[in-house]
């Protein structure tokens, strides 16, 4: 068998001509004993990002849809092959372990990530059990993240790798904030 993460994978597979009985769809979780709902903080950002700062993760499409308002974006990760913003919209943390994620994502309203390919961003998880509403791409996981929540309406899908369409469900997200 082949474990993978969510559909999206699976095509990919199956578009390759592998037996789809020996693809296995096993989505990865998320500790809730680390990442939780936190009340009453200080909401210091309007945008999150965790990860990889570069091309893949869309990161291009972020700073053009930042740069057309005035949201302030937080990004907590390395800087790969994309510039970070020198502007004051924009701030970014160098790599943090894991346990302290969760001081970082309770300081935003909503989180993000454009990415252009991957099989499921675990971030994203962690986002949503911190309690953010979540804009993905359908090369994120996000989709089949929608599918497995309880609140599905809070998980949005940019549907064009656009700087438009990512500032559109900035907007949209931010209003179930």
């Amino acid at each position: 068998y082949i474990a993978i993460a969510t559909n999206h994978v699976k095509e990919s597979f199956l578009l390759h001509h592998y037996p789809e009985n020996k693809l296995f769809i096993n989505p990865y979780g998320v500790d809730l004993s680390m990442f939780k709902l936190c009340h009453n903080t200080s909401k210091k950002f309007d945008i999150i990002m965790v990860g990889n700062w570069c091309y893949r993760k869309g990161c291009d499409l972020i700073i053009k849809a930042i740069q057309n308002t005035n949201y302030h974006f937080l990004h907590v990760g390395a800087i790969g092959d994309l510039e970070f913003p020198q502007d004051t919209r924009f701030t970014h943390i160098d790599p943090v372990d894991q346990s302290l994620l969760i001081n970082y994502y309770h300081q935003a309203k909503i989180f993000l990530l454009p990415s252009r390919e991957e099989g499921l961003a675990m971030v994203q998880a962690q986002a949503i059990a911190c309690n953010l509403p979540l804009i993905g791409s359908a090369d994120s996981g996000a989709v089949d993240l929608k599918q497995m929540v309880e609140h599905p309406e809070y998980i949005h899908i940019i549907k064009d790798y656009t700087s438009h369409d990512v500032q559109k469900a900035i907007e949209e997200a931010l209003k179930s904030f």
